[in-house]
């Protein structure tokens, strides 16, 4: 944070951006609208003494547990970003802590914080090799089982076999006759054998 505003704020302007002018006011009255309501409604979920109970009062209704300040926190992180703010003032304004010396004495630890604590790579290689992986199984059981077995596979017996039946379905009355003809014949010849 400290190099953010030493480098914005304090850094010396490049040649190129010495003509920059301020934003217009498309841009700017925007900023200080939304800038007044995030102020105003702070104010209003503040839980004042004595008055309206803040907008915790709608959340837990009188069940909320209270404030409680921790000192030690507060000092500690205050501490830390004081010496934070100096320190980058050392570095960037003053120049009297040389940077290069500084990544060299603190690399290792300077490259995971600047890696992001390689969160990236975690998650990126957790979806490559652990949510694909289960995620490409699911879908060929899906499809090969599900799907083609189990759903697809009766319907498509079914309509085989209405395709083979449909050959003998004309719709002509002789075509029916010689079908009962030669199956009463079969079924006499079927009961000779049978009984004889």
């Amino acid at each position: 944070m400290g190099r953010a505003v030493f480098v914005t704020f304090f850094g010396r302007l490049p040649h190129e951006l010495e003509h920059t002018h301020e934003s217009p006011p498309v841009m700017t009255v925007p900023l200080v609208l939304l800038a007044i309501l995030a102020i105003g409604f702070g104010l209003i979920s503040w839980n004042w003494p004595g008055a309206f109970g803040g907008f915790g009062y709608f959340v837990f209704y009188h069940e909320g547990h209270g404030f409680e300040f921790t000192w030690w926190i507060g000092i500690l992180s205050g501490v830390m970003a004081v010496g934070s703010f100096v320190f980058t003032y050392l570095i960037y304004e003053r120049r009297s802590i040389s940077l290069d010396s500084t990544r060299e004495r603190f690399g290792a630890i300077l490259r995971i914080v600047e890696n992001k604590y390689y969160f990236d790579e975690i998650y990126q290689w957790t979806i490559d090799r652990v949510v694909l992986v289960i995620a490409n199984f699911v879908g060929f059981f899906d499809r090969a089982i599900v799907n083609d077995v189990g759903i697809n596979g009766p319907a498509d017996v079914v309509r085989r076999l209405g395709i083979t039946l449909r050959l003998h379905v004309t719709g002509h009355l002789y075509s029916y006759a010689l079908a009962m003809a030669l199956g009463t014949i079969g079924l006499a010849i079927f009961w000779w054998l049978i009984t004889s």
